[in-house]
């Protein structure tokens, strides 16, 4: 369904490990990843359980009145995952090694939301 944009994106960023469409449910909808596997199948364990974070996070931000949560990065001494919010049920996920591209990587991110979006 996605794989093509998914593929790009990895491919496209430097540092890109995996590139994934997840639910809130933690079930994921479609992913690609690049070359690392043990570290891919590690954020995507981490995923799930940042969905449930980021689910329960979003009541909180609604009452800051500044706008509906769009985004999120969670990093860690290896990785940094970019997590940006689809609907209330699926967000965009791209993990990347720490040092990737990180910029680059929250752009594709931005631009490729409204896409998958559209098709869920």
């Amino acid at each position: 369904m996605f794989t093509e944009l998914l593929k790009t994106i990895v491919a496209s960023v430097e540092g890109a490990i995996v590139c994934g469409v997840i639910g809130f449910d933690g079930i994921t909808v479609e992913s690609e990843s690049g070359s690392n596997a043990q570290l891919q199948e590690d954020l995507g364990q981490a995923w799930i359980e940042f969905a449930n974070a980021i689910h329960q996070a979003m009541p909180s931000v609604a009452k800051l009145k500044t706008g509906a949560m769009t985004e999120c990065t969670l990093g860690t001494q290896n990785t940094c995952s970019v997590i940006r919010l689809l609907n209330q049920d699926y967000f965009l996920a791209l993990g990347l090694v720490a040092g990737g591209n990180f910029g680059k990587g929250r752009y594709l991110l931005r631009l490729a939301a409204p896409v998958i979006a559209r098709e869920l």
